[in-house]
């Protein structure tokens, strides 16, 4: 296994990958298939996947090579292809560990969040939840969670929460959550009415590990005083958390966390109130 890993840092390191990739737009599909599975097998070895062993400069070489073919299978009416791609961009987000190095991606790609949001209205729940969870990873900052509201998505998102599949309700979760981090963003998720919908995921004997990821959302929504104040504020909300079936460690720990932010902020009112 050694031998091949060596080998296959041999030929990254070498100027024989860069000679591999252009193959990739080959105008004989066998070639292209054949250089996509080498690229594949390249990238699979343990060591060749570690920061300080080329990584970084893979990532970039197939980020050349693949950004606009990337961005057209997005739109791809082959729900393989769209999963693919949505993949791909979730991947190359969370390589790009800071916010001006991902802007910097996003306009060589030239680059609209729109055509993810594409993905959350597919036929194929599978498109639906791998699109959330590239918006989940471009979500880290200021500055790429704004260029996700100033699109469509949030209205699509807050509408998957009522979604049949529950891997899509639980992506849903997740990325209210990564968004509701960023206070600046906080009027504008509070404003598609996510609340509701989040208070009625609350059912720990039905799905555990739904409850837990609406949960999370909540006190991340929690976690800032207008968040606070519209939780409670969100008819049944209170109750529904109160008396929340404790069926494991995980739903008490993030209920308590929930329960004492909003009490947190009562008490701030009432401060107030008395001065």
């Amino acid at each position: 296994m050694a031998g091949f890993e060596i080998g296959a840092q041999g030929i990254l390191n070498s100027s024989t990958f860069s000679e591999i990739l252009p193959l990739l737009g080959s105008s004989n599909r066998g070639m292209r298939q054949e250089t996509a599975r080498l690229i594949g097998d390249l990238t699979s070895h343990r060591s060749v996947g570690q920061p300080n062993n080329g990584w970084n400069q893979v990532v970039e070489k197939l980020e050349l090579a693949l950004r606009q073919a990337t961005v057209e299978l997005l739109a791809s009416t082959h729900p393989e292809l769209a999963i693919g791609a949505a993949r791909l961009i979730g991947t190359i987000a969370e390589h790009h560990s800071d916010a001006a190095t991902m802007t910097t991606m996003i306009k060589k790609l030239n680059f609209s969040f729109d055509r993810i949001v594409v993905l959350l209205h597919h036929d194929d729940t599978r498109v639906e939840r791998e699109g959330l969870s590239a918006l989940c990873k471009i979500a880290y900052s200021n500055l790429t969670a704004q260029l996700i509201m100033d699109t469509t998505a949030l209205e699509s998102v807050v509408k998957l929460l009522n979604s049949p599949d529950h891997m899509v309700r639980l992506e849903s979760c997740r990325l209210i959550a990564k968004l509701s981090s960023h206070e600046d963003e906080l009027s504008q998720l509070l404003a598609a009415d996510p609340l509701p919908k989040l208070v009625q995921l609350l059912r720990p004997r039905d799905a555990r590990r739904l409850t837990n990821e609406a949960l999370e959302a909540l006190c991340q929504i929690a976690s800032w005083e207008l968040g606070a104040k519209a939780i409670l504020s969100t008819p049944a909300a209170e109750d529904t958390i109160l008396h929340l079936e404790l069926v494991d460690a995980e739903i008490i720990y993030w209920r308590a966390v929930l329960l004492g932010k909003l009490l947190k902020h009562r008490l701030k009112l009432r401060e107030e109130i008395s001065n």
